[in-house]
């Protein structure tokens, strides 16, 4: 692919332009338009022109707060982007109307495909909401890469801009899809924004509409915090103070779009309720120091065009020191693109509206990486201009008053503290020989049935220290019976009928119950205020234990002969099990022994017709194929038998491997048996690609297993289209695979029964009832997952689930 970018002088000159690089004979072009210039006469005429001059081009474009041009940035001026592609398939469209979510599908459906590897989209910035748009993208492909970005107007927020072929529009949405394998795609952004004060939380929202921020209105906050001069120009200023918050790992801003009279404020993007937000302002050192990592970012990627779609945020906060964030891009590549209301951004198969970010977009139909260069220096950033000096302004008042939050904060906090102090003192005095004397616990709340004192005896009662017990409901120490004995019985004491004698279940430390005899009287001051009340409280658990105990004797006796029986009749079960398992387990390592010697032996054999054969030139023939086919059995029974010795190995170690490749190496093996046999294999499992660690021979003896018990039911039942389907599939925390056949499937009397050791339908000649009680134990125990086994319409499936983590 090439690129060029031409700055609009007139429209002679475009013609000169168009015509010295012959772009009317290109079949593949794209044209991107990015103009300062908001007038519609102006760019309906220049549309016009370019549709005329380059007649087979996908025309798009947008209103800008600033265009860029190689390591130049423009204003009020239109820069013209034109690029050819050699392999790429380009298709564009326009979707008008108000619903973002709506019109992004629509444009998805005119202009992509499944393959469709990049979107570049423009929207208008003043009625579009940026994120729906983005989430209808990710919906209908979440492989799709999409950058762009939201149209400006030179920061007057009254109206944007998008263009298509000859259209222009000042609401909706227009794209152009980009589709070829030999297509390089890759993003980069960056953001060096700076949280700032308190965090707030967003109390009222409606999509990106936010009415509410910490219970005042979204205008009033900022008000609040950035002062009366910068609230009256909002939403321009409100873009260098954007609110920030932490999304997917990701560090968003949102800024301000347009105010409402409701004193409620639109941002580029949703900002849901409950969102945990501060200000934002910039770094100007931190931006041009990365400034230098963005440029070197394009030499690990293959590159022939870089797009830039900049926040508008950046340049009005950088003023002439934006270009120093340019000038670090090698002049070697052919830059363009424009500062946004908005921009659009894909990573990891996400898509997210981003402010005041960089966002770059590289593309190539090269596969060279660009030679390495030397940094130029950074230029030294100026600090001059009015819009700074207000941003400047704007900051101090903001740090001011969140200075000013956190000393109201305190002193709140120091006032409820000394009120509390005052409140305890009086009830001290007044309960002072009593706490000294009462051998009682003593429980002393206010009117909200909060602790305030506590004595000794009370703590021995419920185990509790007195710090725990201070400021605690008396609920938290009750279950739910209890909390109504004591309202009622305090519901009485407020009515005047005064306070009687009942028993309460408590709570202690431990979680065990503690049975207590309690008594409630209220708590005046001197002048007959009420301040609370005070609760005595006797434990009386050993005499209601004593009680429970003569009751239920007899019954303890009968349930203690039962558990003594019930514990005989399990260590009989399980002495059983241990034998079956030794037994197991030295009929294995028998098999094993007699196994090497036999496998050694006939390998020897093979070798040497092998070495016979290659002495003869007969490589090539089919007798020394199969004796290459033979030797790999071999050695994957040899692989068995260490499989079957290390099998309750606990210093074993698990491989990284793939499902998918497992499934293939354990076809490999079986593959002739199906072939002999006229069983199909439909296999849907290559979605299996999350490395995992596992046991990976134990693992292809399960799905052997498996397979061969569905070969076995296929063969005795003598099916026609006889087949085995396995799937696979990945989700985010599991993988599951199944296996299902046509086989008839197995009788419902037997299918609990079906993993238990020695359990088989076959003779002893062709199965011995351990495959799948050993599939089962290494799936559960070895790799951590389940297995479940089920019956289908047509016969029976096997379902094995592996857990990621």
């Amino acid at each position: 692919m090439k690129s060029f970018s031409y700055k609009y002088k007139s429209d002679k000159e475009l013609s000169s332009f168009i015509s010295s690089h012959s772009f009317e004979k290109e079949k593949n072009c794209l044209v991107q338009v990015f103009s300062g210039c908001t007038d519609p006469s102006f760019l309906q005429s220049l549309l016009k022109k370019l549709t005329h001059l380059i007649p087979n081009a996908h025309i798009i474009g947008s209103t800008t707060d600033g265009e860029i041009q190689n390591q130049e940035v423009s204003l009020l001026e239109t820069i013209i982007s034109i690029s050819c592609f050699d392999n790429v398939t380009l298709r564009s469209g326009f979707v008008e109307g108000p619903d973002s979510y709506e019109n992004a599908l629509d444009l998805y459906s005119k202009i992509a495909k499944d393959k469709t590897r990049l979107m570049i989209a423009f929207s208008d910035g003043i009625y579009a909401n940026g994120e729906e748009i983005l989430n209808a993208f990710h919906d209908t492909n979440s492989q799709m890469v999409v950058a762009g970005g939201m149209a400006g107007d030179n920061a007057k927020f009254e109206k944007t801009y998008i263009m298509h072929q000859g259209s222009l529009s000042s609401q909706g949405i227009v794209g152009v899809s980009l589709e070829g394998n030999g297509l390089h795609v890759n993003t980069h952004y960056s953001f060096d924004w700076v949280p700032i004060g308190n965090e707030m939380t967003i109390t009222k929202a409606e999509g990106n509409r936010v009415y509410e921020i910490n219970g005042i209105s979204a205008y009033e906050t900022y008000r609040k915090y950035l002062g009366e001069n910068a609230a009256r120009k909002l939403p321009r200023i409100g873009v260098e103070f954007p609110l920030i918050m932490q999304e997917d790992g990701l560090t968003i801003a949102r800024a301000i779009m347009k105010t409402h009279d409701d004193g409620s404020l639109s941002f580029a993007g949703n900002l849901p309720k409950g969102a945990k937000v501060r200000f934002g302002v910039g770094n100007p050192e931190l931006i041009l120091s990365h400034g230098r990592e963005n440029a070197q970012v394009i030499l690990k990627y293959p590159v022939e065009s870089v797009f830039i779609y900049s926040c508008m945020a950046r340049r009005r906060f950088l003023q002439e020191n934006i270009e120093a964030e340019l000038e670090l891009y090698s002049q070697d590549i052919p830059v363009s693109g424009f500062f946004t209301y908005g921009e659009f951004f894909s990573s990891n198969q996400s898509n997210k509206l981003l402010n005041q970010s960089m966002t770059i977009l590289m593309l190539s139909e090269k596969d060279s990486l660009l030679p390495k260069q030397s940094n130029p220096p950074i230029r030294k950033y100026i600090e001059e201009g009015k819009e700074y000096a207000e941003t400047l302004e704007a900051l101090a008042h903001l740090v001011n008053v969140s200075s000013y939050d956190l000393k109201q904060l305190n002193q709140n906090l120091e006032q409820r503290v000394e009120d509390k102090v005052k409140e305890l003192e009086k009830t001290t005095k007044f309960f002072q020989n009593i706490f000294e004397t009462a051998k009682e616990g003593i429980w002393v709340l206010d009117l909200d049935k909060e602790t305030i004192m506590a004595n000794e005896a009370l703590i021995n009662i419920l185990g509790f220290n007195e710090n725990e017990l201070i400021g605690k409901s008396i609920h938290e120490f009750m279950d739910e019976v209890s909390k109504e004995k004591f309202d009622i019985d305090l519901a009485k004491l407020k009515r005047g009928e005064g306070g009687s004698q009942y028993e309460l279940e408590l709570i202690h430390r431990d979680k065990r119950r503690v049975y207590c005899l309690c008594s409630t009287e209220n708590l005046c001051d001197e002048e007959g205020r009420a301040l609370g009340s005070f609760v005595m409280v006797t434990n009386i658990t050993k005499r209601k234990q004593a009680e429970e105990e003569l009751v239920s004797f007899n019954c303890l006796l009968e349930e203690r002969i039962a558990e003594e029986v019930l514990k005989n009749h399990s260590k009989d079960e399980l002495m059983s099990k241990q034998m079956r398992l030794a037994q197991m387990g030295e009929m294995i390592s028998m098999i094993a022994h007699q196994w090497r010697q036999p496998l050694s032996t006939i390998s020897a054999i093979i070798a040497s017709v092998q070495l016979d054969l290659s002495l003869k030139d007969e490589e090539e023939t089919p007798l020394f194929r199969d004796m290459h086919k033979v030797t790999e059995h071999i050695q994957f029974l040899s692989d068995t038998i260490d499989d079957f010795r290390h099998f309750f190995n606990p210093k074993k170690s698990k491989d990284t491997v793939k499902l998918a490749n497992l499934l293939n190496t354990a076809l490999g093996i079986i593959k002739q048996s199906f072939i002999r046999e006229n069983i199909d294999v439909i296999c849907d499992f290559e979605s299996l690609q999350k490395p995992m660690k596992l046991y990976s021979s134990e693992l292809v003896q399960v799905f052997l297993n498996i397979m061969k018990n569905s070969m076995d039911a296929l063969v005795e039942h003598q099916k026609k289209s006889a087949y085995i389907l396995i799937r696979g599939s990945e989700y985010d925390d599991k993988s599951v695979i199944s296996f299902e056949d046509n086989g008839g499937g197995i009788p419902e009397a037997i299918m609990d029964k079906i993993f238990e050791p020695y359990f088989t339908t076959k003779n002893e000649r062709n199965g011995t009832g351990l495959g799948l009680y050993m599939s089962k134990m290494i799936i559960e125990e070895h790799c951590s997952g389940h297995i479940i086994v089920e019956n289908t319409d047509l016969g029976t499936r096997f379902t094995i689930v592996l857990d990621h983590d």
